[in-house]
Order: structure tokens, then C-alpha cells, then sequence
């Protein structure tokens, strides 16, 4: 993988720093000479690496020429990677592509990691494909329609705008794609299963044309792939086999889970998933007007189930338990994701994002569990039944005007957001535990509750900026943030009552709460900026207005507090003329 690059001086001197001893490969370019591969073993920190003499590429090529791309090049602070360069099966899809780049690695779940960092974003042709999820291009689009991936630091949206690098960027990956594949019909179809009725399905169509981009896909399985991103794919999972564990004391703990062919992995069942989405993006009259939308759709179905049988030894005495638990859950989740940016003039430009969420979670469990003594008699027994919906909601929006001066870098940005947010949640508990005495029952407690839960939060935001340069390469920032929030956070719980129906109010289990925040925040701060230095310092003052209403108890509280953020960071771009590559 690349570990370190530089560029020579114009004497064709250079130096490399900080490497490690060991083996490496030395690779040097240059536009007008062949490249040279040295197999290098540094056995110290300081070593003198030999002259390297190129030949030109015209006495190479005198009698034969050759046109073929490089597989490898840096563009600045840009790795570019030709795809073809790299051999993937016939029908393999980029995540398998990225699989095979140096410098770029792709875990089970599918998170990828290039140069060291996490890629935040994976764009095609430079925007995003089904709003902000990596997994869906990687896991989705042919290889073999890719000309080239780019990896990149991307800054954020201010410092892209003033040039004026303020230190935010989130890895990237850019799939570049074939001119063919920019016009046109294409997809892939993939169908499997066995003969234990397991089975994993998905399609994809893509519709191009020059800048307009539409694309829908499906995918349903049972594999227990559920080909989401990978923080979806991290919430099913286990393990099954039998465990000895010595106790404190000495006694001994011999447990066993499940049944492979019954539960999947001894814990969770086999999830079974339907899951599609559209995409659609384009740009109009001469690129004034971009338009991007998508929206996602999954459902995944999970059976659960778990049996445990534990034996504790303890001296001369032992005892046993019985567990069996089974449950199930349905999640439907919906996403809508928009953005539209338009170019007022040359000057003016008004940005557009909203993005939406629904959340429907529907789960139900069954629990029983038996403690016997070393003569088979029942010590204790319970049984608990759940039963629950929720139903989250959520918005958030953002509308971004930027406008630039004639003078260079002297920029003014006022940035609106708006978040809204809803959970509800109602759910059923009835548990009944019963405990005995030489096998007879002596006692039983009974618990029967219906519990609901309401949250509900408001954020509304602004932030205004404005840039000035001061001399060369020396930028002053002024920013000014307001924002207000409101949450309600409600719980109640409720017995059973004569009638067969849940109107007994728990006191001691509700409660419900206002609260409501206001805060002003002004800041200053300097940058400069000069070839492979960055520095900046600032300060920002915030003042906060905070309320907390306890609606049970009728009791308010207020609160004011300032607090004071000093800040300042200092960066490093590298200086390269001739590149020299480890």
C-alpha cells in the first residue's frame, strides 16, 4: 500500500522521514522518463538511498508504442485508481473492486477504510447515490462500469465555497464511470438459493443519460446478509456451543445454547429481508440547477430464540435451570432524502436539503424459566410476556445562501436549519413469578402493565459567516449562531383495573417534562494559509437560556450559564515536484 510520497527539488534531491526500519519498494515517475521500481531494506533510520538513474520514455518507445494508463496516480491530495487496472470476477460489484486497491480495505460488514480512515461518502460522477449511504453503490453497481475511483479528503461545504481551508473533511470515494455507462441500460440481476430453503435475491436497473441519473433497486434474502449499510448489519448476529465456567468458590458452571438448525446462531433467528430504493438526479441549463432525490425502503423480519441449560455445583449441592425465551420483530423503515441547489448568478447561490425518516418497530417475546434443586423440585419458576410498537419520525432541513464579493475570498454565508423528531412507544409487560419450598408453592407475584412513552423534540438554527482577507494568505472569520430548542419527553405506566382495562395510573412510574432551550453564540477567528502551513485561533462566546418544567410535580427551573470556546488548530499539506513513492 502507499505509506509516503515526495516530490524532488529541482537539483533531483529528497529526502523521505520517519520511516520505520524494514522492506519497502521505491518507486519514482516522472511525465518524461520510465518509471523505476527499487526494492529498498532500510536496517536504520538514516540510509543513503542510491542515485537513481531514468530512462527516457522516447528511447523506450523508439520502435514500438504502447498506450496504457497508469494504474496508480496522485493528483494533489487526490489517489486516483484505474479500475480496469485490477481484475475482478466476470458480474463482480465495486465492493469487490475496492477489495483488490491498495491502500483500501473492505471489512464483512462492509465498512470500507482508505489510507487509515473511514470513508464517510461514497458519490458517483461526483454526487450522491441514494442520499448518504455508502453501501448502496459499493454493494449494487457493476465494476466493470467504473473508469476510475477516486480517494479524497472532501472539505466541507463553507471552505469549498471561500477557499479557505477550514480543517473539516470526511474521506470520499468518487466512482467515475465509463462514458458508456453514462448513456443508456444497464444492471444486474443475482438469484440463489438451497436446498434448506435459504435464499438471497437482488436487482438493479440504471437508466443514464449524459447528466441525468435513474436508478432503482430490490433485494430480498434470509440469509442473514441484509445487504443495509453496516451499521444495520451490525444488529444481528451470535453464537451458539457450550461453555464451562469455574464459579467463585469452586463450583462449577456447564451451559448450553441452542440448536443450529433451529435458531440462527444459537440466539437470533434468520432474518428475512425485502428491501429496494429510486434514485434520481440531474442538472439543467448548463448546470444552474441540480436536482438529487432518492428514497429507501427495507423490511426485515427477525425470529428469535434462545434454550439454556445451566447446572451450578456448589460443595456437595448443585441446582439446575431451564431457560427458554422466543421472540419476534418486524422493522419497516422509510427514508426520503432531497436536495436542490440552484446558481442565482455569479455571485449568488441558495441550497435546499431535507431529509426524512419513518421508524416502525413491532416486537413480542416469551420467557420462561425453572429452577430445580439436585432432587428435581422446583425452587422457582417465571414467565414474562412483552409486547411493544414504536414508531419514530424525523426531519431535518437546511437551507444554505452563499454569496461571494468581487473581492477575492470576501465571502457572507447564512445558513437555516430545522430538525423535528418523534418517538412513540407503547408497550405491554405481564410477568408472574412463583417461588417454592421443598416443590410447594409459598408465594407468587404478579406484575400487569401497559407503559407509554412520547418524546418529541424542535431545533430550529441559524448561522451567518463571513470572511475577509486581510493580507495575502491572513483570512478573518466572524460567525454568529442562534437556536432555539424545545423537548417533551412524557412516560406513563398503567395497572390493570377491575374493568379488564389499563386506566390505573402508576404515579411512581410517570412523569412528564418541558424543556426549552436558547442559545446565542458569536465567534471571531484568524486563519493562514501558505503552501503546506495551516493555523488558525479563535474565540466563541456562548450564552444559554435554559428552562426544565417537571409537568408531575409542577415544579420550573431556569438556568443562564456562559461558556467560552477558545480553539485553534494547526495543519500540514505536503510540497511535491518529482514524486518519489514508497
Amino acid at each position: 500500500m502507499l505509506y509516503k510520497f515526495t516530490r524532488t527539488d529541482v537539483t533531483g534531491n529528497y529526502a523521505f522521514k520517519n520511516l520505520l526500519p524494514g522492506n519497502y519498494v521505491v518507486m519514482t515517475t516522472h511525465p518524461f522518463f520510465a518509471d523505476m521500481v527499487l526494492p529498498l531494506e532500510l536496517k536504520d533510520t538514516e540510509m543513503q538511498i542510491p542515485l537513481i538513474a531514468l530512462t527516457s520514455k522516447s528511447k523506450l518507445l523508439e520502435e514500438v508504442i504502447v498506450k496504457t494508463g497508469s494504474p496508480i496516480k496522485i493528483k494533489g491530495d487526490t489517489t486516483v485508481y484505474t479500475a480496469d487496472s485490477f481484475k475482478v470476477r466476470a458480474g463482480a460489484n465495486v465492493e469487490e473492486l475496492l477489495r483488490k486497491l491498495p491502500g483500501i480495505q473492505v471489512d464483512k460488514d462492509g465498512k470500507i477504510t482508505a489510507m487509515g480512515e473511514q470513508v464517510k461518502k461514497v458519490l458517483v460522477d461526483g454526487e450522491e447515490f441514494f442520499g448518504d449511504d455508502p453501501g448502496i453503490a459499493t454493494k449494487n453497481l457493476r465494476a466493470d462500469i467504473v473508469k476510475e475511483v477516486e480517494v479524497f479528503d472532501k472539505k466541507s461545504d463553507q471552505a469549498a465555497f471561500t477557499g479557505i481551508d477550514d480543517g473539516v473533511k470526511d474521506k470520499t470515494i468518487n466512482l467515475k464511470l465509463k462514458d458508456n455507462a453514462k448513456k443508456g441500460y444497464f444492471g444486474k440481476a443475482e438469484a440463489g438459493t438451497d436446498f434448506n430453503n435459504y435464499y438471497n435475491n437482488s436487482v438493479m436497473a440504471n437508466a443514464f443519460k449524459g447528466k441525468r441519473k435513474l436508478a432503482a433497486y430490490g433485494i430480498m434474502s434470509n440469509t442473514g446478509q441484509t445487504n443495509l449499510d453496516w451499521q444495520d448489519n451490525q444488529n444481528y448476529g451470535g453464537s451458539a456451543g457450550m461453555t464451562t465456567e469455574v464459579m467463585d468458590g469452586g463450583g462449577i458452571m456447564i451451559t448450553s445454547e441452542g440448536d443450529g438448525d433451529s435458531y440462527w446462531g444459537g440466539r437470533g433467528g434468520i432474518p428475512q429481508n425485502w428491501n429496494g430504493g429510486l434514485h434520481y438526479s440531474n442538472k439543467f441549463n448548463n448546470n444552474k440547477h441540480i436536482l438529487n432525490m432518492g428514497y429507501k425502503i427495507s423490511k426485515v423480519n427477525s425470529p428469535s430464540g434462545e434454550r439454556n441449560y445451566t447446572t451450578n455445583f456448589t460443595g456437595d449441592s448443585s441446582f439446575t435451570s431451564n431457560r427458554i425465551s422466543e421472540g419476534f420483530s418486524s422493522k419497516l423503515k422509510q427514508s426520503l432524502n432531497l436536495s436542490y441547489e440552484t446558481n442565482i448568478d455569479s455571485s449568488n447561490s441558495l441550497k435546499f436539503t431535507a431529509r426524512g425518516n419513518l421508524n416502525n418497530t413491532r416486537s413480542n417475546s416469551n420467557f420462561n424459566l425453572q429452577s430445580l434443586n439436585s432432587k428435581s423440585l422446583l425452587i422457582n419458576s417465571s414467565k414474562r410476556l412483552t409486547n411493544s410498537t414504536i414508531d419514530n419520525s424525523a426531519i431535518n432541513t437546511t437551507l444554505l445562501w452563499k454569496h461571494k464579493f468581487k473581492k477575492l475570498a470576501r465571502t457572507l454565508t447564512v445558513n437555516l436549519n430545522y430538525n423535528n423528531s418523534r418517538s412513540n412507544t407503547d408497550s405491554y409487560l405481564y410477568a408472574e413469578n412463583d417461588y417454592y419450598s421443598g416443590g410447594i408453592p409459598i408465594q407468587n407475584d404478579t406484575t400487569d402493565q401497559m407503559n407509554t412513552r412520547d418524546n418529541l423534540s424542535n431545533t430550529f438554527s441559524t448561522t451567518i459567516t463571513y470572511t475577509e482577507p486581510i493580507v495575502k494568505d491572513f483570512y478573518l472569520s466572524l460567525n454568529y449562531t442562534f437556536s432555539t430548542a424545545t423537548n417533551v419527553n412524557e412516560r406513563y405506566s398503567y395497572e390493570k383495573g377491575i374493568n379488564g382495562k389499563y386506566t390505573k395510573q402508576i404515579d411512581s412510574l410517570s412523569n412528564s417534562f418541558l424543556f426549552r432551550q436558547t442559545n446565542n453564540k458569536p465567534g471571531i477567528s484568524f486563519r493562514y494559509v501558505k503552501k503546506k502551513n495551516n493555523y488558525s485561533i479563535g474565540l466563541s462566546v456562548s450564552q444559554t437560556h435554559f428552562e426544565q418544567d417537571n409537568r408531575t410535580k409542577i415544579q420550573s427551573r431556569k438556568y443562564d450559564f456562559t461558556n467560552f470556546f477558545p480553539n485553534g488548530i494547526r495543519l500540514f499539506k505536503a510540497i511535491r515536484q518529482w514524486r518519489c513513492t514508497f
